[in-house]
């Protein structure tokens, strides 16, 4: 629930707080993920009258409208989508003397934006991410079933002398995992002829940032666009 214009926006009237807009798009994204949970989100004028009785009537017998404005009038409304014609093609070109920077890019979402400008425009990308990209053990590089790996890093660990904890276990198997993404999503930009180099780096650590680039403008020339995908997630959901 927000505390705003009660229209969304749409009207030309103060929108209270603008930072909660931010909850309507989390409420959007559990009402795709939590499919068995019944979201809604209201954006209410603070100075409609009985808002405890619009709201609880909105809540019980609102129907299915994920998003809903009850404006200081009491009139309810709802936002509603429709199709657009596709907008003519634009020039996706970019300069051949350059590089995109796209930090957070070798893997998740944002290495698939970085896959879709590759297949656009073939450019130089510089992925910045976290994971370490250090060559597979042969004993587990042909192995794909979670089970078969997990049970190779248990007795690899026993080996060294190790009392290895189900917690180590999942962990060495994930950064397994991470770094054949990793290497899939540079091999899948590859083949659309972008040169790809990929730096471990922390994008919280601006030295390594700047090494990593001043590196890359030596040999590819000026950064000529920017990708931040970068995050942790810690949002306990």
């Amino acid at each position: 629930m927000l505390f705003r214009s009660g229209s969304y926006g749409f009207e030309d009237k103060p929108c209270g707080i603008p930072e909660q807009g931010g909850l309507s798009g989390l409420i959007k994204t559990l009402a795709i993920e939590w499919d068995t949970v019944n979201c809604k989100m209201i954006d209410i004028d603070p100075k409609a009258k009985d808002i405890k009785s619009a709201l609880c009537e909105e809540i019980l017998s609102g129907g299915d409208d994920l998003e809903v404005a009850l404006n200081k009038q009491g009139e309810r409304k709802v936002i509603a989508y429709r199709d657009i014609e596709t907008p003519v093609a634009m020039d996706r070109s970019l300069s051949d003397h350059g590089f995109v920077v796209v930090s957070g890019g070798a893997r998740g979402v944002t290495a698939q934006c970085a896959l879709a400008l590759a297949e656009t425009t073939s450019t130089s990308l510089l992925l910045l991410g976290r994971t370490a990209l250090i060559e597979e053990s042969a004993s587990t590089r042909d192995l794909v079933n979670e089970g078969d790996i997990k049970k190779v890093l248990f007795l690899e660990a026993k080996n060294r002398g190790e009392s290895p904890t189900p917690a180590a276990i999942q962990s060495a198997f994930k950064k397994i995992i991470n770094m054949r993404e990793v290497r899939s999503n540079i091999a899948d930009m590859e083949k659309f002829g972008s040169a790809v180099v990929y730096q471990s780096a922390d994008i919280q650590d601006p030295s390594s940032v700047k090494t990593a680039i001043d590196e890359r403008r030596a040999e590819w020339g000026d950064v000529i666009g920017i990708i931040h995908g970068a995050g942790v997630i810690a949002d306990n959901l």
